[in-house]
């Protein structure tokens, strides 16, 4: 769906359609595959270890998180995700994230594909479907990573690059 619909709509521009990611996982694949020395599921355990066991979180991690509560404590799950307590963590609590964990471990276990065709695909259309969203694991199915040159410039002497921008990344 793309952002004159959403607009179209008035849509949120940071709920289902948009908070939508299913490039990453596959760019973390191919990114191993091509660059890789480790195995792929080592890549994971350091998060998978403090989603498990929590981190104290810091007063600037603090601050910032209780600034984004405005902006997403009304997209469905947040605030049982990212709100213990019903409130964003104060500084120097532990904060832990074993879903988050667990979905990290399938991930890494199955080299991504729990997460395109697998548990994780049926978890995220049933959240979507429940939740007025339209992405469906079919969506998730059909995805393919795809590398893309670099768009650059000339600047002082130098040749600037960066990758282009996205085709979701299109909201005014």
């Amino acid at each position: 769906m793309d952002a004159g619909v959403l607009r179209r709509q008035h849509r949120s521009h940071a709920g289902l359609e948009f908070g939508n990611r299913a490039w990453a996982v596959s760019a973390w694949v191919e990114l191993h595959t091509k660059f890789g020395k480790l195995p792929f599921e080592n890549l994971f355990q350091p998060a998978i270890d403090y989603g498990r066991n929590g981190f104290l979180v810091s007063p600037t991690v603090a601050e910032q998180w209780a600034a984004q509560v405005p902006l997403f404590k009304a997209q469905p799950g947040f605030t049982d995700a990212f709100l213990p307590h019903g409130r964003a963590p104060k500084p120097g609590e532990l904060f832990t994230f074993p879903d988050h964990a667990a979905a990290l471990e399938k991930i890494a276990a199955t080299n991504g594909e729990a997460f395109y065709r697998g548990e994780l695909a049926a978890k995220l259309e049933a959240h979507s479907t429940a939740n007025g969203g339209v992405m469906r694991a079919s969506d998730l199915a059909a995805h393919r990573a795809d590398w893309v040159g670099t768009i650059n410039t000339g600047y002082r002497g130098y040749t600037v690059h960066e990758i282009p921008p996205t085709a979701r990344a299109s909201w005014p």
